[in-house]
């Protein structure tokens, strides 16, 4: 029986198991309880550990006795009951005091007993020794070959190297544990590692693969009921919807994960939630959704007023406020963005938001003033800005920081820097994202595409009027690195409505620019899109003639 839990085969083992009377055997209740907990049925386990517990007792065997009460305190750090752990963690150590031996005698107890000490130096903050010590307790059951609990071990060692920041390592411990989750019919540990491994993606800029990794978490939480699985899943899918530019999406996803599990989420991570609504509905100018939901997180700060809460409040309330059209709105927003950039009670990533849109402010400020103090404040908060986005890899901060230099640059009359950072915006072209480039260039210029227009015709330079639209170009570079591209998917990732997307995609194909054929994909005809080689070497002359236009935008 042993050997069938070791080796993975749960359903196996549990019919087996389901077969026998082992209402008295101790060691079958044990691994039924190890069985109902990679099952996800905690309460089950912990009771199955406990009638273990007791027969061994009676039968003075310390070994069950003792494995019993380590697998409960296990299972109740996993049902995030810790003070009821430490207890029993407590109870564990004493016993142990006068047969310390037991552990020598039996190497799978004493990785065991190491586990779960590292999981109480984890809940005490003492991350560095739990890591040190989890290292630890994966070597010897690497030795012991016991895959099935070395799992958990890489997945907790994983989440401890990404608090470090050491996201490339610690994604190659989630990926192990996915891995070994492959031949193991065991759920959670598999959906709790694919979920955390697409949060580190995510942090890395590698957005496709991330939502690919979030989705395939979604699956396996929604097939159980835990709806704190599913919240996290699919909050980590709608941050990478926003991150790919994806802003309706982002919003659909978010504000359905509000209607549905209100209930379920943790009071304190509904501010976060609340404040990702409102900043990416103010991006995307649907104002009245980002005041509804200011109305709702004022409700919650009514409800609890942590200073933290209260932060995270200032920050939307900030964002609505800049989004007003009148001029002392955005004055007020100033000042309380200001104020946020150095709040102590808010996270990384809320004070680059309010840096950011500190900054943004001040260059607005700066346009109808001109005071040389309020350039030189917005150049040095720029330069935290880029060093705080230089320090997390964010490409996101990275752009919006740069676009605040270009602004700058602009307002202070200095063309070559302008046109500098131009080039820099434009060398982002082979993104993932389709909007990132025409994104970033209409957000530094709202008027680039006729201005373009205008100074080929001056220059006499011939430009290419089929590539020269904006939802034609984002079709072309989204086509670019991929060989093949359904009509789905182009519609999703370069928002595009299907009936302009139909014309837009016609335009192309008559130019010979890209063509489509049909597959069959799960018994259906799907629309496929290739860019043909006339209509590369098309894109590769428009994009040399509009970096051309770039340099000589502000000569």
């Amino acid at each position: 029986m042993t050997e069938l839990v070791n080796s993975g085969q749960i359903d196996v083992a549990l019919d087996s198991l389901n077969r026998t009377d082992i209402s008295g055997n101790s060691r079958s209740l044990l691994q039924m309880s190890r069985i109902q907990r990679h099952k996800g049925k905690y309460n089950h386990a912990i009771q199955l550990a406990r009638d273990a517990r007791k027969i061994a007792d009676i039968e003075k065997d310390l070994y069950i006795s003792f494995f019993g009460q380590i697998l409960e305190i296990v299972y109740l750090f996993g049902m995030q009951n810790s003070e009821h752990a430490m207890k029993r963690s407590q109870e564990l150590d004493s016993a142990l005091v006068d047969h310390g031996d037991v552990l020598a005698d039996h190497l799978d107890l004493q990785a065991a007993y190491h586990y779960v000490k590292a999981l109480i130096l984890q809940f005490n903050g003492d991350l560095d020794e739990a890591l040190d010590l989890y290292k630890k307790c994966n070597m010897e059951y690497c030795e012991l070959t016991i895959p099935i609990d070395q799992n958990l071990v890489l997945y907790r060692i994983g989440s401890l190297l990404t608090n470090q920041g050491k996201l490339t390592e610690a994604s190659e411990y989630f990926f192990r544990s996915i891995e070994m989750s492959e031949s193991l019919n065991t759920w959670p540990n598999k959906a709790s590692a694919l979920t955390s491994y697409a949060q580190n993606l995510m942090y890395l800029n590698e957005q496709e693969v991330a939502a690919e990794y979030f989705s395939r978490s979604l699956e396996y939480w929604q097939k159980h009921p835990t709806p704190h699985g599913v919240i996290w899943a699919l909050h980590g899918l709608g941050i990478v919807q926003y991150l790919r530019g994806e802003l309706k999406e982002s919003l659909n996803t978010l504000t359905g994960l509000f209607e549905r599990y209100y209930s379920d989420i943790d009071e304190t991570f509904k501010p976060s939630i609340f404040l990702e609504i409102i900043q990416i509905a103010v991006e995307d100018a649907n104002l009245l959704l980002a005041k509804n939901y200011l109305k709702e997180f004022e409700e919650l700060i009514n409800q609890s007023s942590t200073k933290e809460i209260v932060s995270k409040y200032q920050l939307a309330s900030s964002l609505v406020l800049k989004s007003e059209p009148r001029l002392k709105r955005k004055m007020e927003a100033l000042a309380k963005f200001k104020a946020l950039s150095d709040d102590v009670a808010l996270d990384y990533n809320s004070k680059l938001v309010a840096m950011i849109n500190y900054c943004d402010l001040l260059l607005y400020e700066f346009k109808f003033t001109e005071e040389r103090l309020v350039e030189t404040e917005a150049q040095e908060i720029l330069a935290k800005i880029l060093e705080k986005a230089q320090s997390m890899s964010s490409s996101l901060y990275y752009t919006q920081a740069t676009l605040l230099r270009v602004k700058l640059s602009k307002l202070s009359d200095n063309p070559e820097d302008t046109r500098l950072l131009l080039e820099e915006l434009s060398g982002n072209i082979n993104s993932d994202d389709p909007n990132f480039w025409v994104k970033s260039l209409k957000l530094a210029y709202h008027e680039i595409f006729p201005k373009a227009t205008e100074w080929a015709k001056n220059d006499s330079v011939t430009i290419n009027p089929i590539i020269h639209s904006i939802p034609r170009l984002k079709i072309l570079l989204y086509l670019l690195p991929r060989p093949s591209v359904s009509f789905s998917e182009l519609e999703k990732r370069t928002e595009i409505s299907s009936g302009n997307l139909n014309g837009q995609c016609k335009k192309l194909m008559d130019a010979n620019y890209i063509s489509k054929h049909k597959e069959f994909q799960s018994n259906r005809a799907v629309t496929i899109f290739n860019l043909t080689p006339e209509g590369f070497h098309e894109l590769r002359s428009y994009l040399e003639m509009f970096s051309s236009y770039l340099k000589n935008l502000l000569n």
